[in-house]
């Protein structure tokens, strides 16, 4: 993925004044296109990101524009996590919530892209995706956001995640969990985000989505041979009952596991 220079200034809170002054002076020169246009990577942005941490620091340019990043992340290695980094989640889920604010779509796949690529699956869950989708839902409550602006977000969370989970589960022969939402339940982005960190830890995962009655679901465990297989339950009162139905459909030996608000 490459992303242009208006796109990394806004990420980094780099002027694209000064990107193109860094380019010309320092030889911080990425790619361009057929046109001329400066195309960065996600290693480029995190390089500009660590630069500017090191300036706000007080190192000058002209000392750590040479640096590699390596170089970059020991020089700024006193903070545990490194304020730029921070900066950078900060920036992400400020970003997409301004997405749903301003109805660009565009926007919020850009910047979560741009987040999925730099952030390791666990982090990008806990620090990006769970904030933005509270802040949102939160947001919708107080009738601050409408059906479609929160749409907006859950949709491209929804696919970046699908995609993410497919490219970890794709290699992976072992027995699968499968993660599943019972009848009823429709709310699923938690599922899938434990889906995908469970995927990018080397597990197979499959995954079914909301609203699966327990007898199929248990009769697909069957035939794909699962060893566990993983539900959520948000709003559903009737959970209990539920996973004892399931919990009899099952083969002897499938584990279950269960999470949600209603438990």
């Amino acid at each position: 993925m490459k992303y242009s220079i208006s796109a990394v200034s806004k990420v980094t809170g780099v002027p694209v004044d000064t990107l193109r002054a860094w380019d010309r002076r320092y030889g911080l020169r990425p790619p361009r296109d057929p046109k001329g246009r400066r195309l960065y990577s996600e290693e480029d942005v995190l390089h500009i990101q660590r630069l500017r941490e090191a300036i706000d620091r007080g190192h000058p340019i002209g000392r750590v524009a040479s640096m590699s990043n390596t170089e970059l992340v020991e020089l700024l290695s006193d903070s545990p996590q490194g304020v730029y980094q921070q900066r950078l989640i900060r920036g992400f889920v400020r970003d997409m919530i301004e997405a749903a604010v301003n109805y660009d779509p565009h926007a919020c796949e850009r910047t979560l892209t741009m987040a999925t690529a730099v952030l390791a699956p666990m982090q990008l869950v806990e620090t990006v995706l769970s904030p933005v989708l509270l802040e949102v839902g939160e947001r919708w409550h107080r009738e601050e956001l409408c059906v479609a602006q929160e749409r907006l977000v859950s949709s491209a969370v929804l696919r970046q995640l699908h995609l993410l989970l497919d490219s970890y589960s794709r290699d992976v022969s072992a027995p699968p969990i499968v993660f599943g939402a019972l009848t009823g339940e429709r709310h699923e982005l938690g599922l899938l985000m434990a889906a995908v960190y469970a995927a990018s830890r080397g597990i197979k995962c499959l995954y079914l989505g909301p609203d699966i009655p327990p007898a199929e679901l248990a009769r697909f465990c069957r035939h794909t041979q699962a060893r566990a297989v993983a539900c959520t339950f948000v709003y559903d009162e009737d959970c209990i009952a539920k996973l004892h139905t399931l919990r009899e459909a099952l083969p002897n030996g499938v584990r279950i596991f269960a999470g949600g608000a209603q438990l």
